[in-house]
């Protein structure tokens, strides 16, 4: 058991496994931001590292950007810096986001190569334990709680923490497993530009054509008006509440798209996304056909907002998707996401921690429905 004391506005804990040194764990700042972004783009681009769920990381640019970004959303977003005392070396990041609680998306967790096999990943993944027992928004003396009693203090209070990671990488797979982490789904990552002829899936044509009535879809911004109904969607397909989320979403300005259908003077809304990079992104829809139509619609209002910002000349080597498929629940997305002109980057992996009976609930009610839950997507 790790105890982390709270000593000058940081923790302070040693590194058994190297000689006892001091690690200093402090929120990120303005101060240490570049650093660890800087940080985190080499660790990502490490040869050792042959696959990764978080490509978007080999970009410094990006890197640079997300930290910007995480810093100023610091209520949701929670995320803390390692530093090696002897030499005031960043030498680890962690990070967690909280914005749908008790839902936790916890991610990436990185340490520096050359301190890597000491032991500060799982000192890192103690902190964010203890974070979570002891409740991150009060800082304490000190977190001094065994990895144990913080897993059964999330048992008992319905937490659920997801985290992605590469599908081949069996150390790591190893490591959760250890921690009561439970594979959730494989997704199949595709990524390119999709061809400007594009269809969506039309699972319903035949029955269309036979009433001579075609249910028309359109896809539009979320309000705070559609929530009740966007709630009532997620509970029935996924499971899980959204009410909060989405409030905070469009709270903070955030864009959120709806799709509508309108039979016979009805206008129901049957699917919406979250498809952008800093939010717990995930797809919810009624069918293949609906959330297809959301994928086009949001693909085509970014590749007419690049036009515009570059006076329409189109550089495709500047915008492309990134589409993630779980892949043994929607076979026909992932031969859709072929025809459309994507491929197959790479496979990811979707763990979550949770009370046996909250996952395999979650679990069951996805595998078996026939509608759409994308628990990732990043168009």
């Amino acid at each position: 058991m790790t105890t982390f004391n709270f000593i000058d506005n940081k923790y302070i804990t040693k590194i058994p496994r190297f000689d006892n040194k001091t690690l200093c764990i402090c929120k990120l700042n303005e101060n240490n931001g570049s650093t660890t972004a800087s940080l985190i783009f080499e660790e990502f681009n490490n040869n050792s590292i042959k696959f990764n769920a978080y490509q978007e990381f080999h970009d410094l640019v990006f890197c640079q950007e997300y930290i910007e970004f995480i810093l100023i959303r610091n209520n949701v977003y929670h995320n803390w810096v390692a530093i090696l005392e002897e030499t005031q070396e960043i030498i680890g990041f962690v990070g967690w986001k909280m914005i749908n609680f008790p839902e936790i998306g916890f991610g990436p967790i990185v340490v520096k190569n050359n301190y890597q096999s000491f032991g500060i990943g799982r000192i890192l993944f103690e902190f964010f334990f203890n974070c979570i027992f002891y409740n991150q928004s009060n800082q304490l003396n000190q977190l001094n709680q065994s990895l144990t009693n913080c897993i059964n203090y999330c048992y008992s209070n319905n937490i659920m923490i997801g985290l992605v990671q590469d599908a081949f990488n069996l150390q790591t797979l190893h490591f959760y497993s250890s921690l009561e982490f439970n594979v959730f789904n494989y997704s199949t990552i595709f990524t390119g530009f999709i061809k400007e002829n594009a269809k969506p899936i039309n699972q319903n044509q035949n029955e269309q054509n036979n009433n001579n009535q075609l249910k028309q879809l359109i896809c539009r911004k979320m309000c705070f008006e559609d929530i009740e109904q966007c709630e009532q969607l997620s509970l029935n397909i996924s499971g899980f509440s959204r009410k909060n989320q989405l409030n905070q979403l469009l709270n903070s300005d955030v864009t959120i798209w709806v799709c509508e259908q309108i039979n016979d003077r009805n206008i129901t809304i049957v699917g919406y996304s979250l498809g952008i990079f800093d939010v717990e992104q995930h797809a919810i829809a009624k069918d293949l056909n609906i959330v297809t139509t959301l994928i086009l619609f949001i693909w085509n209002n970014k590749l007419n907002k690049h036009r515009i910002k570059k006076n329409r000349q189109l550089d495709v080597n500047d915008l492309s998707v990134e589409f993630y498929v779980p892949a043994q629940n929607y076979p026909s997305l992932l031969q859709w996401a072929l025809e459309i002109g994507l491929k197959p980057r790479l496979v990811h992996t979707t763990m979550i921690l949770a009370k046996p009976d909250q996952f395999n609930k979650t679990l069951k009610m996805i595998k078996t429905q026939e509608t759409i839950y994308l628990n990732d997507c990043y168009y």
